[in-house]
């Protein structure tokens, strides 16, 4: 349901026009990703605007076609060739861990220790880690440099999931323009979880005494 606020998800509202996460009761909310932002984790601001819109173009699309890839349903036609490439490196990484999909694009309003976030989970399912299928996390990067972000990102992932046989793991598939998947597994995700907490009061903590505005 569309509403002045955005589309209705799980826990809140989400603004696909100003990437806002609002709770139910309206009030904005930091994502995941605003989180490490508030903090200093992440900074862009180096990067010319134009290469950071045709980075965030081409994450996106790649992002979309592997969702409908996991789910079987991708119309190869309407892949633009810039990403093809990339596409095809993710088809024949999620066959080489046959991995089976669950969930896709979860947009959601989590809850840790009273303290409200949003997220959108690229993929959730199973696959096969070292010969025995496990519950799985899976997030898509195409950015070039490793960062610790990603493992904390997982982390706030995990926040809700529910318990199954043999635990979660998480893996960043990290994409790069010429199809090459590097897996980044992450197997503590409690520890990720424990550490994107830190993270999350912290960022709270500077929201709400004014340090630092909450950008779209």
């Amino acid at each position: 349901m569309s509403t002045a606020w955005g589309e209705q998800i799980d826990g809140g509202f989400f603004s696909q026009a100003d990437h806002r996460y609002r709770c139910t009761q309206g009030i904005i909310r930091p994502s995941a990703t605003q989180v490490f932002e508030i903090l200093g984790c992440s900074d862009f601001s180096g990067i010319a605007p134009a290469v950071m819109e045709w980075k965030r173009n081409y994450g996106q699309a790649v992002h979309l076609a592997g969702q409908f890839l996991a789910v079987g349903d991708l119309d190869w036609d309407s892949v633009d060739e810039a990403v093809v490439p990339a596409v095809t490196g993710i088809e024949q990484w999620l066959k080489k861990y046959e991995f089976e999909c669950e969930g896709t694009e979860e947009t959601k309003i989590r809850s840790l220790c009273g303290m409200q976030y949003g997220t959108r989970l690229d993929l959730r399912g199973t696959l096969l880690y070292h010969d025995k299928r496990r519950h799985c996390i899976v997030d898509y990067k195409t950015g070039s440099k490793r960062s610790k972000t990603w493992d904390w990102q997982l982390g706030s992932y995990y926040v809700d999931q529910p318990k199954v046989d043999g635990g979660w793991i998480g893996v960043v598939a990290q994409v790069d323009m010429d199809g090459k998947v590097t897996p980044h597994w992450v197997l503590d995700l409690e520890k990720e979880k424990r550490e994107f907490q830190a993270l999350l009061v912290a960022a709270i903590l500077k929201l709400n005494n004014g340090m630092v505005p909450l950008a779209a």
